[in-house]
């Protein structure tokens, strides 16, 4: 069964009151976020989206969070964008939290895909807003006091790595990998990246469907060597370890 959340985060560091209108079917997403201005104004800002739009997208993946920030604009209709956090910062290996700091700029809306062919309605989402703030959905949302992490820790897909803890030098023995979510077995396909630290494998990136078996080769190790294999996503690696001696 899939665990899907859909939650309202109060940031306290907001303090003007907004109204949010967030509606997800299977295939699009419309979003709307309204903030009065002095002189009794306000702005709006909005997004629609495709599911087929969003797939385009070289970024797209399994296991990353979609963020949702203000386009920059000059004259024109105020709107917004959604950013591939994970992918913004995996080739400078920047915590999320400093690049948060150098971008200043303001998190609306939290998009997770757990697995490669999610819909919206399978997707988990936080909204940030305020204190006294109006939230509209079609959908069901709950407040919670955790923090963004904690709320999606349950949502995330893991992996489990099973076979043998030892090899003898120049061997080889097959291991098999099974993507999992909340500790239970999925078949829901999705994106994982193999690595290894000594040692070589004979596969390392592909779409995992339940479980997929796969060689581990202590090529030119000793006695005394660890090899480790570590499962993750394209744009957040290691997410399980295996750890095997040489003996």
């Amino acid at each position: 069964m899939l665990i899907v959340r859909k939650i309202v985060y109060v940031n306290d560091i907001i303090d003007t009151r907004q109204k949010i209108i967030l509606n997800t079917s299977l295939d699009e997403l419309s979003f709307s976020h309204t903030t009065p201005l002095s002189g009794g104004q306000e702005e709006t800002r909005k997004i629609l989206l495709k599911i087929t739009d969003l797939r385009r997208r070289p970024e797209y993946s399994s296991g990353v969070s979609w963020i949702l920030i203000p386009e920059l604009y000059s004259g024109g209709e105020p709107s917004f964008n959604f950013l591939n956090i994970a992918a913004r910062t995996y080739s400078e290996k920047l915590e999320a939290k400093l690049w948060w700091q150098m971008e200043k700029r303001r998190n609306y809306l939290t998009m997770f895909v757990p697995f490669e062919n999610c819909s919206f309605e399978e997707m988990s989402y936080i909204i940030f807003t305020s204190k006294g703030s109006e939230v509209e959905s079609n959908k069901t949302f709950t407040a919670s006091e955790e923090t963004p992490r904690q709320i999606l820790r349950p949502v995330r897909a893991d992996f489990r790595i099973d076979g043998p803890d030892t090899l003898t030098p120049d061997s080889s023995a097959e291991y098999i990998i099974t993507a999992t979510q909340a500790k239970e077995p999925t078949n829901r396909p999705i994106e994982v990246v193999l690595e290894n630290r000594a040692g070589y494998l004979s596969k390392n990136h592909f779409i995992l469907r339940g479980q997929e078996k796969f060689k581990v080769y202590s090529l030119g190790l000793e006695p005394g060597d660890v090899l480790q294999v570590r499962a993750g996503f394209r744009f957040w690696s290691s997410i399980t370890m295996k750890e095997i001696k040489i003996v």
